[in-house]
């Protein structure tokens, strides 16, 4: 596994969740349209009901209306049972948004869990990985430091000095965090070594 790998690894875009939000949405959608629609109803009815009473004055006044009461009645019949029919869509709507809740926090942590099922095998592999390659540096540092000791206790720097070519060993390159002098591996090295074996023992 490489870092890029884990941009696709996103429990956000998990296809049962993805699903379920689609749902959600697209009832938020309907409820959203339902609302609108109703409240150009009740504008309708509102219009309408008025009309009716201009009707009504009209008619006792024995003057011209401009609709008859019968087609404002039937409009206002009308708009009332869309208005009905809407408000138990929304009610609906609603009720179906609240009982999928639920479900979109238990897919989300389904997901998640997925995810993390993904991940367990290459961070132990990975783990598994840079121990061997620390071990490898461990001794690598080792043998670094046993070349320069060999170089001083055999007293060897009186004939290097001289040799350009030769002088990268009168100088140390071996780092302390890995090895000590001694030889033992450095004190930090052992204690994360230690803390990955207990981690996945």
């Amino acid at each position: 596994m490489k870092i890029s790998d884990l941009n696709r690894l996103d429990w956000r875009q998990d296809k049962d969740l993805l699903t379920i939000e689609r749902k959600v949405s697209g009832l938020s959608d309907l409820e959203s349209q339902s609302r609108t629609r109703l409240e150009e109803l009740q504008r309708v009815v509102r219009d309408a009901e008025d009309g009716l009473v201009q009707a009504r004055v009209a008619r006792m006044l024995n003057e011209t209306s401009g609709e008859k009461e019968e087609a404002i009645h039937a409009r206002l019949s009308a708009a009332r049972r869309e208005i009905a029919d809407l408000q138990a869509d929304i009610e609906a709507t609603k009720l179906a948004k609240e009982r999928l809740e639920p479900l979109v926090a238990v897919a989300a942590s389904e997901a998640r869990l997925r995810v993390a099922c993904q991940l367990l095998q290459p961070y132990k592999e990975t783990a598994e990985s840079l121990l061997a390659v620390l071990g490898k540096a461990v001794e690598l540092n080792q043998l670094a430091r046993a070349i320069h000791d060999h170089v001083v206790s055999h007293n060897l720097s009186g004939e290097i000095v001289g040799n350009e070519s030769l002088r990268p060993l009168t100088q140390l390159v071996a780092w302390g965090a890995l090895s000590d002098a001694s030889g033992r591996p450095g004190g930090q090295y052992e204690y994360w070594r230690d803390n990955v074996d207990k981690i996945f023992r």
